[in-house]
């Protein structure tokens, strides 16, 4: 380290020889008085109370700082001043905790920041450390929270979840194809429940995964250049890349449909449990 220098060897301790000889001086140190023992014990017992007509057990310190509560809401200006003086001490020692783990979070953004400029500048391809620093969200309230993967198990299950998004959406077109614009009762075809999947996993992915509806439109154009023939092959080879084994030509229910089968087997459900 720079400006560091040993010790002369003349004072330096000699190897296998302890720097305090004589040890540390029984009895020295903290200690827990018999008393302080006896009250700490006696906090950790147990007790039942009852509130609001629910039975839990709580330790017994638990059960008088509750007591305190009560004894302040009816007015103990006592017990007041004693739970708002240890609110503020409790406060202080969160905004402390708090303050810290953003210090630490933005470090952590900054530092990944950092790794990925120098990586693009070398030109090289070098593993990235997870998460990603877009994923690593800063609240003054909350702290820090992460909303991507942390680990490359993560990862590899968030990218299986946007291929699957996009094949439901492809399916979705292609359902539409087989489709007539209504169904036979007149109930809307669409969405169909592919889309209506896809979705869900969309608002489910971190922000700078998500697609957009313009995204989705032109998804569309793409499909609709393909023939149905072509169409079904490339959706039952994409199903297979997610491990589906989905018949070619397959189409999913549309929301109408789903909604009367649902309707139905609920039906059942009930009737048979009555």
């Amino acid at each position: 380290m720079t400006g560091y220098r040993q010790p002369p060897k003349d004072t330096r301790f000699k190897k296998g020889q302890s720097g305090n000889p004589n040890g540390r001086p029984k009895g020295s140190g903290t200690r827990l008085t018999d008393s302080a023992k006896a009250t700490l014990a006696a906090g950790a017992k147990m007790m039942t109370v009852r509130e609001n007509g629910v039975t839990r057990e709580i330790s017994v310190v638990q059960g008088i700082e509750l007591a305190q509560q009560k004894s302040a809401l009816g007015g103990s200006s006592l017990a007041q001043k004693h739970f708002l003086d240890r609110h503020r001490a409790a406060e202080i020692e969160r905004r402390a905790e708090l303050e810290a783990e953003i210090e630490w979070g933005q470090s952590l953004i900054d530092d990944l920041i950092w790794m990925r400029e120098v990586s693009a500048a070398r030109g090289v391809e070098t593993p990235m450390p997870y998460p990603h620093p877009d994923d690593i969200v800063i609240d003054q309230e909350r702290g820090v929270r992460f909303v991507g993967p942390t680990s490359a198990e993560e990862d590899a299950r968030l990218k299986w979840a946007l291929r699957a998004r996009d094949v439901l959406l492809a399916q979705d077109a292609f359902d539409c194809r087989c489709w007539n614009a209504k169904d036979d009762d007149g109930t809307d075809t669409r969405p169909g429940t592919a889309a209506v999947l896809a979705w869900l996993i969309n608002a489910g992915v971190p922000k700078r995964y998500r697609l957009s509806e313009i995204d989705v439109i032109m998804m569309t154009f793409d499909y609709d250049r393909m023939t149905k023939r072509a169409f079904a092959k490339y959706l039952c080879q994409a199903w297979k890349g997610l491990g589906l084994a989905i018949p070619r030509g397959t189409s999913f229910v549309s929301i109408g449909k789903g909604a009367r089968l649902l309707e139905t087997v609920f039906g059942m459900l009930v009737e048979t449990d009555a």
